[in-house]
């Protein structure tokens, strides 16, 4: 399937062009990362003005949301095209990964799976069922159950043990690390937690913990929006992923990420790059939404009520346009 995803963005995109929009600066990580940790910098002062007072808990939410999307700029470490170094891209993967609770290495194999077998209910390991109700679509979004997919493989890990299902992406050379990377983060959050305890200090439960958690059902929606609504078993990538217009303030937060599409159809372009890939592709496109709200509005039309407008798939007929 690797391959045919591969025949997909090439007959959209020119090679050349295609060669172009796939190198990697450092430049771009760099003023990216650098912009992110500021933001959460600003957002944390905010908390620290705010303790003591009602405007506590929004301020962390707030902080929050600056927190979870760091998960955004490990997904682009994940994929090794962020920085132009594997080195860099995997230091900086494991940091974020540990920051947000998501261990790095199983998430690269892992989300590896996800772009081979993209909505594939049998071989997507990432794929998020589809609400039949809206009790089933408000759990979803409460982050319970991500919170339990997190802990059953984790603790798993942390004795030396993975599933069938996870050694089909696992590769045998890379279970090791998985399991010592469990033992790894668990080590690092004992230690926090018993300085924390010893030293009466509550710094990590306003600045990262709560914040971390209060703003899960923030990122639920936003992964939602990916591809919940599309088709599943379904190998054509302009159906099965979704594109979102958003503010660029939000954009930005994500790495470009709205443009969830062309980050499938070419996996190896960087986000700073993925909106010139969408000026490319977008007449081809039949599932660009308005923002998150629009991608939700899909959600509840094909999955809440089995409805919803039909997709006029605009593919090219000679090959790449140009």
């Amino acid at each position: 399937m690797a391959l045919e995803h591969i025949n997909q963005v090439k007959g959209l995109v020119s090679r050349p062009r295609l060669r172009e929009l796939m190198r990697r600066t450092d430049y771009h990580a760099w003023r990216s990362l650098g912009s992110h940790l500021g933001w959460i910098t600003a957002t944390g002062s905010l908390v620290y003005l705010a303790l003591g007072t009602v405007w506590l808990v929004p301020a962390m939410v707030f902080h929050g949301v600056g927190i979870v999307h760091l998960f955004s700029a490990q997904h682009e470490f994940a994929h090794r095209t962020a920085f132009r170094t594997r080195r860099l891209n995997d230091l900086f993967g494991w940091i974020f990964g540990a920051a947000i609770m998501l261990p790095h290495v199983y998430f690269r194999w892992e989300h590896t799976a996800h772009h081979t077998y993209t909505q594939d209910t049998r071989r997507d390991p990432e794929l998020i069922p589809q609400p039949s109700s809206l009790a089933g679509y408000f759990l979803y979004l409460s982050s319970l159950p991500y919170w339990w997919g997190f802990l059953r493989p984790f603790c798993r890990h942390l004795f030396g043990m993975t599933t069938g299902a996870e050694n089909a992406f696992l590769p045998a050379t890379e279970r090791w690390k998985v399991i010592w990377e469990a033992r790894a983060m668990l080590a690092i959050y004992l230690s926090l937690a018993l300085i924390a305890y010893a030293f009466d200090v509550t710094s990590l439960l306003y600045f990262w913990l709560l914040p971390r958690l209060l703003a899960e059902p923030y990122m639920r929606l936003v992964r939602m929006s990916e591809h919940v609504g599309r088709p599943v078993n379904n190998t054509n990538l302009l159906q099965n992923t979704r594109t979102m217009q958003v503010s660029t303030p939000l954009r930005w937060l994500a790495w470009n990420m709205p443009y969830h599409g062309e980050h499938h159809l070419a996996p190896s372009v960087p986000f700073h790059a993925l909106p010139a890939l969408h000026r490319e592709i977008a007449r081809y496109q039949p599932s660009i939404t308005r923002g998150y709200w629009g991608a939700h509005k899909d959600i509840f039309l094909r999955s809440l009520h089995g409805s919803g407008p039909a997709l006029a798939l605009n593919w090219p007929k000679t090959g790449a346009r140009r």
